[in-house]
């Protein structure tokens, strides 16, 4: 029987990092008008694990991704079974290191990792039996400066009382 486990942890950074996303932005966060989010989905078939992160960061570093890779053996995800993909919201700082970094830049980098393995580690403590579906349809969701194409499919997971866990991957165009 298929089994999945949800979990998400806040990743917003503290207010006076610098944003990553375009050029003319000189000055560092001033607030905070939404929480940043890292969602984690494992799926357990019984013989494997494989799992997805999904984060509202532009992107993080490979160093990042091998860190969270490295340590996810200890909740059953072989590192090649694990997935990390940013939004690529240009509201959240930049996670490499160009020599540009400040201390206080720097300090929140080096604590992404282990909210990331966390959160796996979160997700995994609560998997449950599961169905999963696909659907077909329309959405306004990330749709500035592209063109709308009908149909893309969105994969679901749902507990046997077909109460909603997850919307894991939109694939988009």
């Amino acid at each position: 029987m298929l089994k999945a486990g949800v979990a998400r942890i806040d990743v917003t950074p503290p207010t006076g990092l610098r944003m990553s996303g375009f050029a003319g932005r000189v000055f560092p966060s001033l607030a905070v008008h939404d929480p940043l989010w890292a969602r984690a989905i494992v799926f357990d078939d019984g013989e494997r694990r494989a799992g997805l992160v999904t984060m509202d960061l532009r992107g993080v570093s490979e160093e990042t991704v091998a860190k969270v890779r490295g340590s996810t053996a200890r909740s059953g995800i072989a590192p090649e079974g694990l997935l990390l993909a940013g939004t690529h919201t240009h509201s959240a700082p930049r996670f490499w290191d160009d020599g540009t970094l400040s201390e206080k830049e720097r300090e929140y980098c080096q604590s992404l990792p282990e909210k990331l393995i966390s959160v796996v580690g979160e997700a995994v403590s609560r998997l449950e039996p599961v169905k999963v579906g696909a659907v077909s349809g329309w959405s306004a969701i990330g749709i500035n400066r592209r063109e709308m194409v009908p149909g893309v499919p969105v994969t679901w997971a749902w507990d046997t009382d077909c109460r909603w866990l997850a919307m894991p991957a939109i694939a988009s165009q």
